[in-house]
């Protein structure tokens, strides 16, 4: 084994247990890869590590290759401690077997801590229960049954998109547990800043409305959102948490928004971070773009159910007790005979209060899920788009009108109320360079403000200026994907860029621009980056050429950001491929679960 000592001792093998906090290159790939003598593993990691980079956690292989890897004293099956692991036709990064691992395990351990007596005290809350769901005898509510399934499991996945009420849900849910246990300790946080400050604002509207005590309305506000960083306790300079198995979060329930957003090294530390006795409620949309790094884990997890809103038997026995109150039960179409782990804890939100399915940016975006290329030729038309709420233009001077709509954040004097005017639009790129890409729309939106008399764009920061934090800041308490403008203090000049803080006083952070070294303007951002936001209009700008990371995905993504309108720049054989092209990355989650003994 003096072979393998000599390997598990090169710097090479550093790299590949830490390569996923930084960036790889394909030069570094073939280095990596040109370290092995074996041609087949040589050929096999080069390909790993290219599909690292785009996303995927393994390299799925032929039975052949399966066998030939094998006789490879780097390779090993399961948890052993080799440089790559090969599992189920999928071969690994040690490393990222074990994130993968871990995942599956831990979440197989919340669900095996059922505790009856969340049941039984559900069962007793059935006015309550009456109370907060309103049930339409024509259809299953999912609302009800997604919250049902979040009190008697510790473990539930709730996804739907735009306008299903996922947050309604959850605050529901916060209101049944706590007349449960009304010490329940309760964790709201989101991959961003941005993300999890529009939890607490929908749940914090979705109570307000609620006939509850005003006591549990103050309780419910005085949540502090939180990103997965800090919920965590991010350490500077390490890949590590503070929370972790041996050191739990001391909470009964988190509830994680964007959860499409997570990558498998982030979910794998949430996940040991959290009690077997605590619940965990994991929010988003399965049909977003999965998160920037490696990894799809919302949306594999998604996939473990074949056909969606079905469950055991026992649940929906169960379930039907609960809605005994109303004239809706499940019956035996919601039945599946599949019998992984996770087949009670998903459900998906199917009606949506935002969008109508059978029109405008509804009917738009489900074609463009679909991959309906040939129905949405029928947006460009102009007239009609337009009454339906989806544009489709050629160029960046069709949108002019809406981009000097910008003006009104910056004649507002008041601070707090510009910051929310400036979710009014936005501008989202698929690509950060190149014709129509990120720095392109931004310089072109700072010409037409200028034009327009309302701005004075100059190199570095400048008065009026929206901007977005690039990186996180823990010093200041900023966040990647923290939106904010920037003023000059009338009395000293000095500039300052001004960001909402619910947690502040008068609602605002505030810091000098001169400490702040990673910004961006944010005229325009990339579709990436407004994950978790929300606008009333949005300009969605494809490159006129195509192009590899365009896929249905993030159309998808960048057209449901809207609220009201959408303006979607591109010509007709780029949509085309658009809608098309799918996301491709591989992953053996959802395979194990399922095939899970």
């Amino acid at each position: 084994m003096a072979d393998c000592d000599v390997f598990w001792r090169s710097p090479l093998i550093i790299l590949s247990n830490t390569f996923h906090h930084y960036p790889m290159n394909s030069s570094i790939s073939s280095i990596f890869a040109d370290f092995f003598k074996d041609e087949i593993l040589r050929g096999k990691a080069e390909k790993l590590m290219d599909k690292l980079q785009e996303g995927s956690i393994c390299l799925p292989l032929t039975v052949q290759e399966y066998q030939k890897l094998l006789d490879s004293p780097f390779v090993g099956v399961g948890n052993v401690k080799k440089p790559f692991i090969v599992e189920k036709g999928n071969l690994y990064l040690q490393r990222y077997y074990e994130y993968e691992t871990q995942i599956i395990g831990r979440i197989k351990a919340l669900v095996e801590q059922k505790n009856e007596a969340f049941a039984n005290a559900l069962l007793q809350k059935m006015d309550l229960v009456k109370q907060l769901f309103v049930s339409d005898a024509s259809e299953v509510d999912w609302q009800l049954v997604a919250a049902v399934s979040a009190v008697i499991n510790n473990f539930s996945i709730i996804s739907g998109g735009p306008g299903t009420g996922k947050t309604t849900t959850v605050s529901k849910i916060i209101v049944l547990l706590n007349s449960i246990n009304p010490e329940l300790k309760v964790a709201l946080a989101a991959p961003t800043g941005k993300a999890a400050m529009r939890m607490k604002e929908s749940i914090a509207n979705s109570v307000a409305n609620m006939a509850i005590d005003l006591s549990l309305k103050e309780k419910l506000s005085a949540i502090v959102p939180l990103t997965i960083h800090r919920l965590l306790g991010y350490v500077k300079d390490s890949p590590y948490f503070r929370h972790n198995a041996t050191n739990p979060l001391d909470y009964d329930l988190l509830i994680i928004d964007e959860a499409s957003m997570i990558d498998v090294p982030q979910m794998a530390k949430l996940l040991d971070a959290t009690r077997d006795s605590s619940k965990l409620i994991l929010l988003g949309d399965k049909n977003q773009l999965a998160s920037v790094e490696a990894g799809s884990v919302f949306s594999d997890l998604c996939e473990t159910v074949q056909i969606a809103n079905t469950f055991s038997s026992d649940f929906i026995h169960f379930f039907n007790k609960i809605v005994s109150v109303f004239n809706t039960q499940l019956n035996q179409t919601q039945q599946t005979n599949e019998k992984h782990f996770l087949n009670t804890s998903i459900v998906e939100l199917q009606r949506s209060r935002r969008f109508d399915a059978t029109k405008g940016i509804g009917l738009f975006s489900k074609y463009v899920i679909e991959g309906n290329s040939e129905q949405l030729q029928h947006w460009q038309g102009g007239k009609v788009a337009e009454q339906e709420g989806v544009d489709i233009c050629n160029g960046l001077p069709q949108v002019k009108d809406e981009i000097k709509e910008y003006r009104h954040y910056i004649l507002e004097p008041d601070i707090k109320k510009a910051l929310s005017l400036t979710q009014k639009l936005r501008l989202l790129c698929a690509t950060k360079e190149g014709e129509f890409g990120l720095y392109q729309c931004n310089k072109y939106a700072e010409m037409v403000l200028k034009e327009a008399g309302v701005l004075q764009p100059k190199p570095g920061f400048y008065e009026n200026q929206l901007i977005m934090v690039s990186a996180n800041d823990y010093t200041l308490n900023l966040f990647n994907g923290d939106v904010g403008i920037v003023r000059r203090d009338a009395n000293t000049q000095t500039l300052y860029a001004y960001f909402e803080d619910a947690n502040a006083e008068n609602g605002l952070k505030f810091v000098p621009t001169i400490y702040l070294k990673n910004f961006e303007t944010a005229f325009a951002m990339t579709i990436h980056k407004s994950q978790g936001s929300e606008f009333d209009t949005v300009i969605v700008v494809l490159p006129q050429r195509e192009n590899l990371v365009l896929t249905r995905e993030l159309l998808y993504t960048a057209v449901t950001r809207a609220k009201k309108k959408v303006k979607l720049i591109a010509n007709k054989t780029v949509l085309n491929h658009t809608v098309k092209g799918q996301v491709q990355r591989s992953s053996g989650i959802t395979k194990r679960i399922v095939e899970w003994l």
